[in-house]
């Protein structure tokens, strides 16, 4: 019978955690609180940085489609631009046959101001002779259609 109620004390003692352990358990307690209140605040964080990452993601496509827009416009002057250029390729060429022929023009003015020299010389002549007998104006004649041929 010794051992019956020795056993029951011996149990009553057993069952009680020793101090430390009782200690150890309420750090353990303490720093899972801790960490529960950590992760709270690394929730919260992650709730942030979601929230950020929204409002770059919303920003970027803003600027895609900013991006887009203006690709559009510079292909839209890049049709005109390359327009102009062939426009001012015809106007160019236009220019050129315009100063071909003013060429030709100018050509046929100094033909025609020639002509009209020898005209005016031939005229000044026969005015010149005009006071002279006609056999002399027979002369002065042939050899003036001498020089205008010649």
């Amino acid at each position: 019978m010794k051992g019956g109620r020795g056993d029951a004390r011996d149990k009553n003692e057993t069952c009680e955690p020793p101090s430390f352990v009782a200690e150890y358990l309420s750090l353990v307690n303490e720093y899972l609180s801790f960490v529960a209140e950590y992760l709270s605040f690394v929730a919260e964080y992650l709730s942030f940085v979601d929230e950020y990452l929204s409002f770059v993601a919303e920003y970027l496509s803003f600027v895609a489609e900013y991006l887009s827009f203006v690709a559009e416009y510079l292909s839209f002057v890049d049709e005109y631009l390359s327009f102009v250029a062939e426009y001012l390729s015809f106007v160019a060429e236009y220019l050129s046959f315009v100063a071909e022929y003013l060429s030709f023009v100018d050509e046929y003015l100094s033909l025609v101001n020639e002509y009209l020299s020898f005209v005016a010389e031939y005229l000044s002549l026969v005015n010149a002779h005009s006071n002279r007998s006609p056999n002399q104006l027979r002369r002065s004649h042939s050899t003036m259609r001498y020089c205008i041929i010649t």
